[in-house]
């Protein structure tokens, strides 16, 4: 399913300027946090390319296209995206890559999609991992 980037750019911006109960930015509280991994994937993040899809899918692939994406860009998403490797839920395809996720959560949302009537309901999925589900869950009417 194709939708326009605006309800994305939407979350994204409220993420952003969303505070903590210190009033920091949440992207500051990640900073302060304490997690093994944490500074690797906050490099990560940080060498992320500014790049904004022109198209994005949600389905059984949650995927993004930017027909302005350049060659570098692809080659410094992808190296960004390998340092966060394990992705556990997917799959994913961005900018023309295919992240291959050590759980298929396709196959359990499809299991799970013709059960739940998500039109119109508001979701808070705690412990979300990589996000996989919200996506579903967006496409599904959330």
């Amino acid at each position: 399913m194709e939708r326009s980037i605006a309800p994305l750019a939407a979350l994204l911006e409220a993420w952003r300027a969303s505070a903590s109960a210190r009033g920091r930015r949440a992207s500051e509280v990640l900073r302060s946090a304490q997690h093994g991994d944490l500074g690797l994937w906050l490099a990560a993040l940080d060498r992320l390319p500014d790049i904004e899809p022109s198209r994005v899918s949600f389905g059984a692939t949650v995927s993004a296209v930017d027909q302005r994406a350049t060659a570098r860009d692809r080659h410094r998403l992808e190296q960004a995206l390998r340092d966060l490797i394990p992705w556990r839920k997917g799959p994913f395809h961005l900018l023309g890559i295919d992240i291959d996720s050590e759980w298929r959560s396709d196959l359990k949302w499809a299991r799970i999609a013709p059960h739940v009537d998500l039109d119109g309901c508001r979701v808070l999925d705690v412990g979300c991992g990589n996000g996989y589900y919200g996506w579903c869950m967006l496409e599904a009417g959330a």
